[in-house]
């Protein structure tokens, strides 16, 4: 559910978001021995966006502008990067993530996304549960949306993040 307000006046929006797919291809996967004290891999992926979420025309926006959408309207085409280093029970992740937006049938363009991750986890191991905490940096830039070859102000921009978190494994659960 997503809510807007604009001049002391709230609108809200509930439904399902576009769906993605996404298909990787293990470049490198590579142990120093069999013990497997250190552990890399390289990842490539390439995916799709389909048009699945709600997406009001143009003649629309006015009252919902394109941040509040949905969905996009278009089909959209998504490149992946991961690269996974483990020492033990130190991992370290970097990873980046390209969304190359196209027009839409209403010739509205949302700007193309470019998003950076790296962060670091560190496995502890109690019995019979295992504890990862993580933390680390996010980078987003999505590009400027364009209507009719025409740049649209208020939307794009860049921002940074601190990511963190911590995920608890208890045999197949997690």
């Amino acid at each position: 559910q997503m809510t807007h307000t604009d001049y002391g006046e709230s609108s809200s929006r509930m439904g399902l978001g576009d769906a993605s797919a996404i298909l990787s291809y293990r470049l490198l996967e590579r142990s120093d021995t069999l013990k497997s004290v250190v552990n890399q891999q390289l990842q490539v992926g390439m995916g799709l966006k389909m048009p699945t979420g709600d997406y009001e025309t143009q003649s629309d926006q006015a009252l919902t502008p394109g941040n509040f959408q949905l969905g996009t309207g278009s089909w959209d085409t998504w490149l992946q990067l991961r690269y996974q280093l483990q020492v033990r029970a130190l991992t370290v992740l970097a990873e980046a993530n390209y969304r190359n937006n196209f027009e839409n049938t209403d010739d509205y363009r949302f700007g193309d996304q470019l998003s950076l991750t790296a962060s670091v986890a560190y496995n502890y191991a109690i019995p019979r549960i295992n504890f990862v905490p993580y933390g680390g940096l996010s980078y987003e830039y999505l590009a400027l949306d364009v209507f009719e070859r025409y740049r649209q102000p208020r939307t794009g921009g860049n921002g940074l993040y601190a990511v963190t978190g911590m995920e608890a494994f208890v045999k197949r659960f997690s």
